[in-house]
C-alpha cells in the first residue's frame, strides 16, 4: 500500500471510530435514544457514513455490516416505539462485529477474505433475528397519534435521503476518483479526474454541492498540487459532503480549509457576513432574503427551528 492509499485509509478509520463512538453511546440506552429524534438520526447517519466510506474503499465486509445496522436504525427512526431490550441486545451484537472488522483493519492494514467471510457468517443471523423482531413489533404496535403541523416541524425530521440510484452513483464516482488519483501524474490523467468531478457536480443542482465541486476542480487543475495531496484532501471532503447530500442535507455541504488552500485561497460562499436586521419580524425576513442565497436561508431556517425546539 503506497503512502497515498495509507493516508486515505487512515482518514477512513479515524472517521469510522468517531461514528462508532456515536453509535455505541446511543445503543447503551436504546429505548431512551429511540425517543429522541435527533439522537436516533445521529445513529442512522453514523452507520450510513461508515457504509459509504467502506464502499468507496472497496471494504465490502464493513460496508455490509454497517448497512445492516443502518437498516435497523431506519426502522427505529420511522417507528421508535419498536425499541426494546431484546432489540438493544441484537443491535449490540451486530455493532461488536463492526468494531471487530475495523480493529482488524487498523491492526493489519487489510481484511483477509477468510476473516471477513467468518464475520459475515457470524453476524448475519443476529441481523436477521433483529429485522424479524423489529418487523413483528411494528405490526403489533399501535400507530402513533397525529401531531399538528408546528409540532411536526419542530421534530426536525431530516429531509428524505436521495434515491438508491443516486447514492450508488456518488459512491461509484468516488471510487473512480480514488483510483484515478492512484495513477501516474500526467496532464491527461488530471483531465480525466476533472471530468469525474464534473460528473459528480452534475448529480445535484444544490448550490453548495456544485460550489464544492467547483473548488475541487480548481484545486485539481493546479499542476503544483500532487495527486497524493489532492487525494488526501479532495476525497475526504467529497466523502463528508456526499454523506450530507445523500441524507438530503446538501445545503450543509462546506469547503474545508485544507481544500480551500489547495484551490488557492478559495473561500466558502457561506462565510458569515455582518447584516443589519430590523427588530420587526416581517422586515427582518425581508432583510435576510435580500442578503442571503436560498441555500443559506434554508440552513438558517433549520437552525432557528432547532433553537425553538430546544427552548
Amino acid at each position: 500500500m503506497d503512502a497515498e492509499q495509507q493516508q486515505v485509509l487512515e482518514y477512513f478509520i479515524e472517521e469510522a471510530r468517531e461514528n462508532l463512538d456515536t453509535i455505541e453511546k446511543g445503543l447503551m440506552d436504546l429505548v431512551a435514544t429511540s425517543q429522541n429524534t435527533e439522537r436516533i438520526n445521529e445513529l442512522f447517519r453514523s452507520a450510513h457514513s461508515v457504509k459509504g466510506g467502506a464502499a468507496m474503499l472497496g471494504l465490502q465486509s464493513i460496508q455490509h455490516v454497517a448497512h445492516r445496522l443502518e437498516d435497523g436504525f431506519k426502522v427505529l427512526r420511522d417507528q421508535p416505539e419498536v425499541a426494546s431490550p431484546e432489540a438493544q441486545s441484537l443491535f449490540l451484537q451486530g455493532f461488536d462485529f463492526l468494531c471487530n472488522l475495523l480493529e482488524h483493519l487498523q491492526n493489519n492494514g487489510d481484511l483477509e477474505a477468510e476473516y471477513t467471510r467468518q464475520i459475515i457468517e457470524q453476524s448475519d443471523p443476529a441481523f436477521t433475528e433483529l429485522q424479524a423482531l423489529l418487523s413483528a413489533a411494528s405490526q403489533t404496535t399501535p400507530q402513533a397519534p397525529q401531531v399538528d403541523r408546528w409540532e411536526s416541524l419542530l421534530a426536525a425530521t431530516p429531509i428524505a435521503s436521495t434515491p438508491a440510484a443516486a447514492d450508488d452513483a456518488v459512491t461509484g464516482l468516488l471510487q473512480q476518483l480514488l483510483e484515478q488519483f492512484r495513477a501516474e501524474e500526467t496532464a491527461e490523467q488530471r483531465q480525466q479526474i476533472l471530468q469525474t468531478c464534473q460528473q459528480l457536480r452534475d448529480l445535484s443542482a444544490e448550490t453548495a454541492w456544485q460550489y464544492l465541486l467547483d473548488i475541487c476542480a480548481r484545486a485539481i487543475a493546479k499542476p503544483e498540487n500532487s495527486f497524493a495531496q489532492l487525494a488526501a484532501v479532495v476525497v475526504r471532503n467529497l466523502k463528508q459532503a456526499s454523506d450530507q447530500w445523500q441524507l438530503g442535507r446538501a445545503d450543509q455541504v462546506a469547503v474545508t480549509p485544507a481544500l480551500a488552500r489547495l484551490a488557492g485561497g478559495a473561500t466558502d460562499p457561506y462565510t458569515a457576513t455582518v447584516v443589519s436586521i430590523p427588530i420587526e419580524p416581517n422586515e427582518a425576513a425581508r432583510a435576510l432574503a435580500a442578503s442571503f442565497e436560498r441555500a443559506q436561508l434554508l440552513v438558517l431556517a433549520t437552525q432557528l427551528v432547532q433553537v425553538l425546539r430546544e427552548g
